[in-house]
């Protein structure tokens, strides 16, 4: 298996609009690590490092996951990214078993972890709470939008 090398990329801030800011990520696949300012960790995998940072950085659609990390770095007030890549990380397969395996080692080292493999945490249910506010009020505005809508 590839030895996982993290290599820093710099702070996550946050814009003057509150959202979460990232430096300039090249456009290639591979593993992220977010360490947020509080401590604790996600683990990533992607195809492109540009586009999957930037769907954090105020997500309007997405995933729960991509929600509850982008309140998490708000909560926070930031963090900092570590990347890893390697030419042998263009394959999917090879990107999530390495992804499992650092996540399991930050697991087995006790690291408080916002992936879906770590455990309930205050924050991390707050955050999924906002996330399922969002889902809701989405919700309502279609069931309006389809009554008000002539048959």
């Amino acid at each position: 298996m590839i030895e996982v090398l993290w290599q820093p990329h710099g702070l996550i801030t946050l814009c003057n609009k509150g959202w979460p800011q990232f430096e300039v990520l090249p456009d290639v696949p591979g593993l992220y690590r977010i360490t947020l300012n509080d401590g604790r960790l996600y683990i990533g995998e992607t195809q492109s490092l540009k586009r999957r940072l930037g769907e954090y950085r105020r997500p309007t659609k997405g995933t729960e996951q991509e929600h509850i990390l982008y309140h998490a770095l708000i909560e926070a007030k930031g963090g900092k990214l570590e990347v890893f890549t390697h030419e042998s990380l263009s394959s999917k397969p090879v990107r999530r078993e390495l992804e499992r395996a650092e996540i399991a080692a930050a697991l087995a080292a006790g690291h408080d972890l916002i992936n879906n493999d770590g455990p309930a945490t205050p924050a991390k249910l707050r955050a999924r709470i906002k996330f399922l506010e969002f889902e809701l009020a989405a919700t309502r505005k279609k069931l309006v939008e389809l009554e008000q809508t002539p048959p």
